[in-house]
């Protein structure tokens, strides 16, 4: 769906579909590196030890991302949206605590979008969603933390359950 976005644009701006590829190609390179970039920001907010950072800095700049981040596949973007769900949880979760409300409703917005993304780039991702979404009500019957981030879980996973069929019928 997405490529044929971008092929349609191409198509239609420059008469070429060529431009198509190479601007959604462009678009997920930016995806990717900004997802990446949030969360090598996040590790190092969390004021875990250089070591972690500088491992964690080190996997990212690994020649081979760049590579896959240009692959025209939808399992780079469903990667790239667990990692952006995996950084919001740990925002929300270890760094939110500090914030205002207004960066706190940010984040949760993003995590519902990494939720969205997580759930909808792959015919597995809403199993994937559901599965976090039980564990992690199942985790906030314990720990009051957890309760809004159960939330915004269960409210990403209807949502996937429900945008699902249309999307993969385009």
């Amino acid at each position: 769906m997405m490529i044929k976005f971008f092929v349609s644009v191409g198509n239609s701006l420059f008469g070429n579909i060529n431009y198509g590829i190479m601007m959604c190609t462009i678009f997920q390179i930016l995806v990717v590196s900004l997802c990446t970039a949030w969360c090598i920001e996040t590790v190092y907010e969390l004021k875990s030890s250089l070591i972690v950072f500088c491992l964690s800095l080190v996997w990212f700049l690994l020649p081979y991302n760049i590579v896959l981040s240009s692959n025209l596949t939808k399992d780079v973007l469903f990667a790239t949206m667990m990692l952006f769900m995996s950084t919001a949880i740990l925002r929300i979760l270890f760094i939110s605590v500090d914030k205002t409300v207004k960066d706190s409703v940010i984040e949760y917005i993003l995590l519902l979008v990494g939720i969205i993304g997580t759930g909808l780039f792959r015919s597995n991702g809403t199993i994937i969603v559901v599965i976090m979404a039980a564990t992690i009500v199942a985790v906030s019957l314990r720990k009051k933390s957890f309760h809004k981030v159960a939330g915004i879980f269960l409210t990403g996973a209807i949502l996937c359950l429900i945008l699902k069929y249309p999307v993969l019928n385009v």
